[in-house]
């Protein structure tokens, strides 16, 4: 029997399911992509830092920072609001570790390359 070369493997480049696997996980490792999954965490901090310098700009840095403290403090002492932000913490940390494990697992869908 004529020994098979590694050439005429049934998994060569024209029918690879996975031939973009690799740019995913570029993808994944790339600044864009980091951005990508801390997208909200981002927003968050981009929207308080636009806030702190509006708010300089309309009274001093002190009085803005004694401000934007207070509104923190009172988000983290009302019940309600302190209950929202705990449960929209657990939506991100959820989402996050469910992006690891996906990652790690490889997991993600090879369907665009079959039709």
């Amino acid at each position: 029997m004529p020994a098979k070369n590694s050439n005429s493997s049934s998994r060569n480049q024209r029918n690879n399911p996975y031939v973009f696997e690799g740019w995913a996980v570029d993808f994944h490792r790339s600044k864009a992509g980091i951005a990508w999954r801390w997208r909200t965490e981002l927003t968050l901090l981009i929207a308080t830092v636009a806030g702190y310098l509006r708010l300089a700009v309309a009274i001093t840095a002190l009085w803005a920072l004694i401000t934007l403290t207070a509104l923190i403090m009172a988000a983290l002492v009302i019940p309600s609001s302190r209950r929202f932000c705990k449960r929209r913490a657990w939506c991100l940390i959820s989402r996050h570790r469910l992006q690891r494990v996906c990652y790690e697992g490889r997991l993600h869908t090879r369907a665009a390359g079959s039709r």
